[in-house]
This record gives C-alpha cells, sequence and structure tokens, in this order.
C-alpha cells in the first residue's frame, strides 16, 4: 500500500506514514499538484500558522484554530510531521520548490534529514526554479517519471 498525497490535511500528508506505518509501503508528496491554489501542506503546523502573511492568519484562524491559544498551539505541534518524524518508517519521495514563498523549502529538508537519518529511504526532488507549484512542464514530467519509478520499485510493480 503506498499513500499519495497533495491535499491540505495533516492526514494526506504524512499522516499515514506518521499514524499507520506498518500499513504504508511507501509515500509520495505531490504538494505541487497543478492547476490549484492555496494548497496549504505544513511540516511544521506553527511555523506556517505564525509565518503565515496577515490575509492568510486570518483565513488560518477561521479554518484551523488560533496559534496564539496555548490549547490550539499545543495541538498544532503535536500533529506537525516534523514533530513524528521517527515514527516514518516507510521509503518517500519529497518535491518541494525552492521558491515557495508560503512553505519555506527548508522545512522540507529538515524532514528529509531527519527521515534520512532514522534510516529510510528518501527521493528529494528539489526544485530550483519552482515555487509552491510545480508549473513547468518538463519539471512535471520529470517528476511523475521519478515518483513513478520509486512506486514501482518500492511496492515491486513489474510493467
Amino acid at each position: 500500500l503506498a499513500s499519495w498525497f497533495w491535499d491540505r490535511f495533516l492526514e494526506e500528508f504524512v499522516g499515514p506514514e506518521v499514524f499507520v506505518p506498518d500499513l504504508i509501503g511507501c509515500g509520495a508528496s505531490d504538494v505541487w499538484q497543478p492547476d490549484r491554489e492555496g494548497i496549504f501542506v505544513p511540516l511544521d503546523w506553527v511555523r506556517a500558522l505564525e509565518t503565515a502573511s496577515p490575509a492568510l492568519k486570518a483565513s488560518d484562524r477561521v479554518e484551523y484554530g488560533d496559534i496564539n491559544d496555548p490549547d490550539d498551539r499545543a495541538f498544532f505541534r503535536t500533529i506537525s510531521p516534523i514533530e513524528n518524524v521517527d515514527d516514518i518508517r516507510t521509503p518517500m519521495v519529497f518535491s518541494h520548490g525552492v521558491n515557495d514563498p508560503r512553505d519555506p523549502v527548508a522545512e522540507s529538508d529538515r524532514m528529509v534529514r531527519a527521515i534520512r537519518d532514522n534510516g529510510i529511504d528518501v527521493v528529494y526532488l528539489r526544485w530550483p526554479d519552482e515555487g509552491h507549484s510545480i508549473r513547468k512542464l518538463g519539471n512535471r514530467i520529470a517528476a511523475y517519471r521519478i515518483i513513478a519509478d520509486f512506486l514501482e520499485d518500492k511496492l515491486e510493480v513489474t510493467r
């Protein structure tokens, strides 16, 4: 079983790898789903909610809760994948644009390093010429090929 996540909810982004690791054979991160705006997939919820623009903070408060509330803040810390990285035991693919204005690439760098430090295989597609979405067709094609090869290998699929 593999998880492929691109939506904005934790349970679809590194959630299966953290919370039901024995069921997941591998995972692929597609945080840059084309033709979709406002995709919000933080690896560190506290950082994401603290550093959002004023407009995003207002909508985040309505949608997610108030990061200034101690109970909400504690909750966001517990569901942040970076805080649960030791529970990840499955190979992963991460994809992130270096110029992402919403979710700093340093978060993916940190997550990938932490997973690798735990001896887990990670393929990291770090795009120097992309932002929050992978928009260049050549990059999208390359990413999908790499992810497909990764999934075939990890799930032992033959063509």
